[in-house]
């Protein structure tokens, strides 16, 4: 991937977060053949989606991505909202990255 891009936030228009897609949830569906390429996004986004505030620190933001995990998946993608509103998102590599 060009830019590095493993997932796709879907807001609605009032600009609130309603879901989330991922490259890995993607590859999962596409394996096991349940859609095609007419699919609408509604059909495959992750609705609960865990998040966190801007004010929180990365231990935070790492426990949240360890408790919220859905069957013992991974997160690699928490998306931070502040008052509701997302103003970006926090990925494993960045964490990484910044604990360097």
């Amino acid at each position: 991937m060009k830019h590095e891009i493993s997932a796709l936030l879907v807001i609605d228009d009032n600009k609130k977060m309603i879901g989330i897609v991922t490259a890995s949830d993607l590859g999962y569906i596409l394996v096991l053949d349940k859609y095609k390429l007419g699919t609408k996004v509604s059909s495959v986004i992750v609705k609960n989606v865990a998040s966190v505030e801007p004010d929180k620190s990365l231990y935070n933001a790492i426990c949240m991505m360890d408790e919220k995990t859905p069957g013992g998946s991974i997160i690699n993608q928490l998306p931070v909202l502040e008052d509701g509103n997302l103003i970006g998102i926090i990925s494993d590599g960045d964490i990484i990255k910044a604990l360097r």
